[in-house]
């Protein structure tokens, strides 16, 4: 993968609908095969992930908050890119073996999504020290 396919893995995603009574953001629709579905709610300002997978990927979407830095780096071409100060709505698509890590902010909220499930045996961790 090269710059800018790992810059396009990271967007905004604007409102599927909106009036009066709500706005509807779909940062999925048909477009990635989810197994498992996490939550995070962060409270301090530390790196988190510093790995890749294998197996799965992943979809994050910030429901609210900010990430400080997100690093992504694929492990093949060795290409890299640190992207700054990502707030809410943004979805950050991470394919396998494309090395993630990640600042939030205290009290970011954020929802991923998997393809595979998680399973404590055989975890999917890879390690590679990015932040």
């Amino acid at each position: 993968m090269n710059r800018n396919e790992l810059l396009a893995l990271v967007s905004r995603s604007k409102p599927a609908s909106s009036d009066e009574r709500r706005t509807i953001y779909e940062p999925v629709n048909g477009d990635f095969d989810a197994r498992r579905l996490d939550t995070f709610e962060f409270k301090e300002p530390v790196p988190i992930g510093n790995h890749f997978h294998e197996q799965s990927d992943e979809l994050f979407f910030i429901v609210s908050g900010s990430i400080r830095t997100l690093a992504l780096a694929d492990i093949d071409s060795n290409e890299s890119v640190i992207l700054e100060n990502l707030g809410p709505y943004t979805r950050i698509r991470v394919p396998r073996r494309v090395a993630h890590a990640m600042i939030p902010e205290p009290g970011t909220v954020m929802v991923c999504l998997a393809t595979e499930p998680f399973n404590e045996a055989k975890q999917d961790l890879n390690p590679c020290k990015l932040l």
